[in-house]
């Protein structure tokens, strides 16, 4: 069983890199949260989630809790981020676990966690974490702020998206000559809906019909016009059936000449496109970051701690009972005792290199730095809410 708590946002891939650099000292880190920034500047909007049964007495009851976060921090759930675009789902697991979609809103909390909870503030703080996720877009390419503003990704990325806009603009070439090659010929439809293994190539068609009797506007649509013979091409090359028609098809065989000779064009871009990836993966990211290693690897994790943290105090939960999650799965492998100790003579535990930070240190970074050092947090301190729903939690826990 892994002991460490594994609150990892659905869909969220971390790039891994394993780099090291100098600790930071007990009472600071450059990865501060700074009070009131609990929103993270989005490209596209929530998607829409799939809600389970409210009449679920354990969905019921989260919903309440997550209702008294929400509506203690407006400034954060609103618009594009309002309460009714979040969704909550139940998994069945039994590990002591919950999960974010920051694409669709979804926070999904295991059976096991609920379990292990004794107070609505503690399943609170678990839904803040959650939230913190969200609302902070942590997409599997979000890059840290400081490495995004470093002149090195700075360069890099510039590069490539230059290489990506000459990749786009010879595909975008290509639009009128597959328009006209697509048009020369009538039999290509035709032909190609005869390969029944691949159904959905009348959609497809249809889609490359209706384009090729408009102009499409802007890079982006033509070459993604240009994508779509890539595919049929593709998959016509691995078609068993091998229809004899299709390749005596003039007016394919003139689709297929634009595409390889497009093809031919942007190869070299492609090249040097994919180098660039290589060195932006390559960039010491713990270096730039300086917050000791394994920042770059769990950086967001720290983030949704601490933005967590603020949309829980908010709400007028007891500071001591965010991060209680934690020391239960401590105490599962002896390792709270440790921590206790550490903690007492002041030393700054071992972040860790895993996706996620080490229980101790989470529990120091929030407990310790974060609550006490931080003037800001001070009107906080005296929080005592413990209790949203009396006696709702420990019925839960009853029926499970």
């Amino acid at each position: 069983m892994n002991l460490r708590v594994t609150w990892k946002p659905l869909a969220l891939c971390l790039m891994v890199y394993l780099l090291n650099s100098g600790c930071g000292t007990p009472d600071y880190s450059t990865l501060d949260h700074t009070l009131g920034k609990t929103t993270r500047e989005r490209k596209m909007p929530l998607k829409k989630c799939e809600p389970s049964k409210t009449s679920d007495p354990k969905i019921a009851y989260l919903q309440t809790l997550l209702t008294a976060l929400m509506k203690a921090n407006p400034n954060t759930f609103k618009g594009i981020l309002a309460p009714s675009k979040f969704c909550l789902t139940i998994d069945p697991g039994q590990e002591i676990n919950a999960s974010a979609n920051p694409v669709d809103g979804t926070i999904s909390v295991n059976v096991g966690l609920i379990k292990a909870m004794n107070t609505d503030a503690e399943v609170a703080g678990t839904l803040a974490h959650e939230l913190a996720h969200i609302t902070m877009a942590h997409t599997a390419k979000l890059e840290n702020d400081k490495v995004a503003a470093s002149p090195a990704y700075k360069k890099l990325s510039a590069e490539a998206e230059g290489f990506n806009t000459k990749i786009k603009q010879a595909k975008a070439g290509a639009y009128a000559a597959l328009q006209a090659a697509y048009k020369s010929d009538a039999t290509i439809p035709t032909a190609l809906r005869s390969l029944k293994s691949y159904p959905d190539f009348k959609i497809l068609l249809d889609s490359i019909g209706k384009s090729s009797g408009t102009v499409l506007s802007g890079i982006d649509a033509q070459a993604e016009f240009f994508d779509d013979f890539i595919f049929i091409r593709d998959s016509i090359s691995f078609d068993p059936q091998d229809p004899a028609k299709i390749k005596a098809n003039k007016g394919w065989a003139s689709v297929i000449a634009v595409v390889e000779r497009t093809e031919t064009a942007y190869l070299t871009h492609e090249d040097a496109l994919y180098a660039v990836y290589d060195k932006i993966s390559k960039l010491p990211r713990d270096e730039i970051i300086q917050d000791g290693a394994g920042a770059a690897q769990n950086w967001l994790e720290q983030e949704a701690d601490e933005v967590g943290f603020e949309l829980y105090l908010r709400a007028g939960f007891i500071p001591q009972k965010y991060l209680v999650v934690h020391d239960i799965i401590m105490s599962q492998s002896k390792a709270d005792k440790a921590c206790a100790a550490m903690l007492a003579q002041g030393t700054l535990p071992k972040r860790g290199q895993a996706s996620h930070p080490d229980s101790c240190w989470r529990v120091y970074n929030i407990n310790k730095r974060e609550l006490i050092t931080h003037k800001e947090y001070a009107a906080f301190k005296g929080n005592t809410k413990t209790t949203v729903v009396p006696g709702k939690l420990k019925d839960i826990k009853a029926g499970l």
